[in-house]
C-alpha cells in the first residue's frame, strides 16, 4: 500500500497488485524528502521527472502537493499499467506524461526539456549509477536551478561525484542531491 501524506490527495491509499516489482519509497523517507523539498521549490513552478518510476509513489506525492507537471519513466509493464491505472483513478491525465521506456535509453540524447526536480530511485545494486547523475547534467535535463535527487542504500557514498550538495539518512535507505546551484548544500 501507498499513502499520499499531504496535498490534495492527502491520506489517499493506493493499493499495490501482488507480484509488482517494485519497492516504493517508505513514508519516513518520503515525509522527510518533502519536507526538505516543501522550503526550497514553488509547487506551482515545478515540473517533475520521475526516473525508474516504479509504482509512482513520489510522483504522486509531487502532484497532491501542486506540481505543474511531472513525467514518468518506467520500463515495466506490470508497473506501467498500475501507474495509468493511478494516473485515471487520480484524475491527473493532463498533468502527467508517462513513457514507458528503458531509462537508459532515455537519457542517452539531449533532453527535449528541463525539469526543476528529477528523482531517481533505481534497483540499489544498478551498476554505474553516478554516469546516470553525470549525464542528466550534461544531456540539459536538469534547469539551472534544478534539483537530482537519488534513493540509494544509505552505505553507499556519492559524494565525490561532480553537483553533489548532500546526504540524508533514512533507515537504510538514503537520498543524495545534487544541483548547479550552491543554495541547496544540504
Amino acid at each position: 500500500m501507498i499513502r499520499i501524506i499531504s496535498g490534495k490527495f492527502k491520506g489517499r491509499k493506493l493499493y499495490l497488485p501482488k507480484h509488482l516489482c517494485a519497492r516504493p519509497t517508505m513514508d519516513m523517507a518520503k515525509e522527510g524528502l518533502f519536507n526538505i523539498l516543501e522550503h526550497r521549490f514553488l509547487w506551482a513552478e515545478v515540473t517533475w521527472l520521475d526516473l525508474f518510476a516504479g509504482t509512482g509513489n513520489m510522483t504522486y506525492e509531487a502532484l497532491s502537493r501542486g506540481a505543474k507537471h511531472a513525467t514518468m519513466v518506467e520500463k515495466d509493464k506490470k508497473c506501467v499499467q498500475f501507474i495509468q491505472n493511478q494516473i485515471k483513478n487520480l484524475n491527473l491525465d493532463a498533468q502527467v506524461t508517462l513513457i514507458k521506456q528503458d531509462v537508459w535509453n532515455f537519457i542517452d540524447k539531449p533532453a527535449t526539456a528541463a525539469y526543476a526536480i528529477i528523482f531517481l530511485d533505481p534497483p540499489y545494486r544498478l551498476p554505474n549509477q553516478d554516469k546516470l547523475i553525470l549525464q542528466l547534467f550534461e544531456y540539459g535535463f536538469v534547469l539551472s536551478g534544478g534539483l537530482v535527487i537519488l534513493e540509494h542504500e544509505c552505505g553507499r557514498s556519492f559524494e565525490s561525484l561532480c553537483f553533489f550538495k548532500g546526504k540524508r539518512i533514512y533507515g537504510s535507505s538514503a537520498f543524495s542531491f545534487f544541483s548547479y546551484s550552491d543554495e541547496y548544500c544540504l
